[in-house]
Parts: structure tokens; C-alpha cells; sequence
């Protein structure tokens, strides 16, 4: 079939894209003295593979049983002196091996919803207290009330370290008493650290 692209605005006509096969083709090949048979989806992957030379009107004609005409079968050199039978139809089958998986239409599981809620909410709730879970989390408190520091990591060690406030010197493993919780003191204007220190040294600062 012979691609024209006059009057008309897109892809050419006669071009393709889809997941069909369009056309059938059974022939008939005298030399061989056996029947052929193809699916594809253009007339051109048809010719390519037939070994033809059809177009058009040659299409038309074979479909609508014109084989009277002169063109078709009279002659030393027409078109059915080569082929004794030829028929092509019109089809539109899909490609088995380019079908796609549709996806699940409709509301998902909810039961497997749920469960996959469960689940990540269990792994969030152990990651926040595992080792690595809790020094990520204090270093982004740091980091969003303005302190500002080379090297975080070692400013957490630094922290977890310490055992008594750097000012009283207060042991920190005293959590009976309120003023005994580990605080990191800053400048708030500048946001460097100063020192750690107990709750209570660090309200009594500015």
C-alpha cells in the first residue's frame, strides 16, 4: 500500500502504531505448488515477506474479486499468471506477545493495605529507636533550632560521651532529678556550640 501524505495532517496514511494485525493473506505459489499464509500489519511487511508487489489498487481489486480485469490476469506478464490463487482480507487480531497486563481496575485490598500500613509503622517505630535511628534524629534537631558545626558526627560523639554537665558537674545518669537531662548549649544569635550541659545550667543561661 502506498504511503500519501497529501491533504493530510498527522502520521502518513497507511502508517501504523497499534498492537493489530490487519491483514491475512493466502496464496498461492505455482512454482513451489503450495499454499502460503501470513498475518501482518502493514501491506509493506506484507510485500517484504510475500515477495510481492502489491499497492493500492491491487489490494482493492483482490478484495473485491476483480480478477476478470485485464491488469490482473491477462497476459504473459500479468499479476495472477504468477499466482494462481491470492486472497486478502482485512482482519484485526491483536499481537499476542505485545499485549500489555491491564492493570487491577477497582479499590485495592484493603486488608493488604492495612497490612503494609502495619508494617511500616513497625519498622518506622524500631528504626527511631535503634542506635543509627536516634543519632540522625538529634543531629536534625540540631539542625533545624540553627546550630551550626563542622562535623556533626563528632559532635554527636562528643555529646553521648559525656557523663557530667560541663558546668556543675552534675553526673547525667541521675535522671531522677529533671535538672540531671543532657542538654546542648548554643548561641542562639549565632548558633555555635558553647558546651554541654544540665538542664538547669542550661536555663540559666542565655
Amino acid at each position: 500500500m502506498e504511503l500519501s501524505t497529501n491533504n493530510y495532517k498527522g502520521k502518513p496514511k497507511g502508517s501504523t502504531n497499534n498492537k493489530n494485525l490487519k491483514w491475512k493473506i493466502t496464496i498461492f505459489d505455482k512454482d513451489t505448488n503450495t499454499y502460503r499464509e501470513g498475518k501482518f500489519t502493514t501491506i509493506s511487511a506484507l510485500n517484504e515477506s510475500m515477495n510481492l508487489k502489491l499497492n493500492a489498487d491491487y489490494v482493492k481489486r483482490i478484495m473485491t474479486h476483480y480478477r476478470a480485469d485485464e491488469k490482473m490476469r491477462n497476459g504473459e506478464n500479468s499479476f495472477l499468471a504468477r499466482w494462481g490463487h491470492i486472497k486478502i482480507e482485512k482482519i484485526f487480531e491483536k499481537i499476542s506477545n505485545e499485549i500489555e497486563e491491564k492493570k487491577p481496575v477497582g479499590r485495592p485490598d484493603t486488608k493488604l493495605t492495612e497490612n503494609i500500613k502495619e508494617y511500616t509503622k513497625e519498622y518506622n517505630k524500631q528504626y527511631r529507636q535503634s542506635e543509627k535511628g536516634i543519632k540522625i534524629n538529634k543531629i536534625a534537631q540540631w539542625k533545624y533550632i540553627g546550630i551550626k558545626y563542622e562535623d556533626f558526627d563528632e559532635l554527636y560523639t562528643r555529646y553521648i560521651c559525656s557523663t557530667n554537665c560541663e558546668d556543675c558537674g552534675i553526673d547525667f545518669s541521675n535522671i531522677k532529678r529533671s535538672n540531671g537531662y543532657k542538654c546542648l548549649d548554643y548561641d542562639q544569635e549565632t548558633g555555635l556550640v558553647r558546651n554541654i550541659v544540665c538542664m538547669s545550667c542550661n536555663k540559666g543561661r542565655k
